[in-house]
């Protein structure tokens, strides 16, 4: 995901019910930035409840998706936290499938 934001030449939409502090978000961050300030529109949308307090929240849409230049979509259940940087190996770290989707169906993601 991360390699295609910084490819972005045209557009990135990001949309995540978890965007809590931590390494990985950071760096999504800086990446996000660096490609707006290159001239590619990047629209963000995050659910405010879920990027505050991911684990005490609920009745939520937790919709994940990334769309990158309206060619590449990615989906699924991971989200920005900690807790996501590991595979399951102790009860701090969560595993979740995220799917890359390439070719006409990312027509049907927001961009």
């Amino acid at each position: 995901m991360l390699r295609e934001v910084c490819g972005a030449q045209k557009s990135i939409t990001l949309e995540t019910f978890a965007f809590v502090r931590a390494p990985v978000t950071r760096r999504f961050s800086r990446s996000l930035a660096e490609r707006a300030r290159a001239g590619v529109e990047v629209k963000v949308i995050l659910d405010a409840v879920g990027s505050r307090r991911p684990w005490h929240s609920n009745n939520r849409t937790h919709r994940k998706i990334l769309v990158v230049d309206g060619k590449v979509a990615f989906t699924g259940g991971a989200g920005f936290a900690q807790a996501w940087e590991g595979d399951a190996r102790t009860r701090k770290e969560w595993r979740d499938t995220q799917y890359e989707i390439r070719g006409p169906a990312v027509v049907g993601f927001p961009s």
